[in-house]
């Protein structure tokens, strides 16, 4: 990714983490008291057009991942199609965990919309469905790792 960027936002997105990470502890899903720093491990560019798709994976040697979307195709017509079907899922990002169970989700589906941010955990299974209208779908990616307070 371009050294701009980094310079430019990069504060905003280790923000956004750390209030992610006060959200995990106000529903107790980490220690309440959990203080971290937050760097970057590394960031890159998904530049994606008809037919792409990225199978189901984990980032490592990071604690958090991110994606947010930065340019969509004209996939309206296509998405309302898709959405007639009993399982749409054409250019969305798909989160799983666990096995299915009842009384239980274990996936979640997004449609992507421009200016969406996600941060998950880096262990976290996630896809990425193709689409077939013409155009880019170009996202990105930060992985984050987590260290004691103070440092960077």
């Amino acid at each position: 990714m371009p050294h701009f960027f980094f310079t430019e936002t990069m504060g905003f997105f280790t923000d956004c983490v750390q209030q992610y990470l006060a959200g995990l502890g106000e529903h107790g899903s980490v220690r309440a008291d959990l203080k971290a720093s937050v760097s970057v491990r590394s960031a890159w560019v998904i530049r994606s057009f008809a037919n792409d798709f990225n199978p189901a994976h984990v980032h490592s040697n990071c604690q958090f991942s991110s994606v947010g979307y930065i340019k969509l195709p004209d996939w309206d017509e296509e998405m309302a199609r898709d959405a007639e079907d009993h399982h749409p899922c054409r250019g969305q990002i798909e989160f799983l965990t666990g096995h299915p169970q009842a009384f239980s989700r274990h996936q979640v589906r997004y449609v992507p919309k421009v200016g969406d941010f996600y941060i998950f955990p880096a262990h976290m299974l996630h896809t990425v469905y193709p689409f077939s209208s013409p155009g880019e779908r170009r996202s990105f990616s930060i992985n984050f790792l987590l260290g004691p307070r103070g440092q960077n």
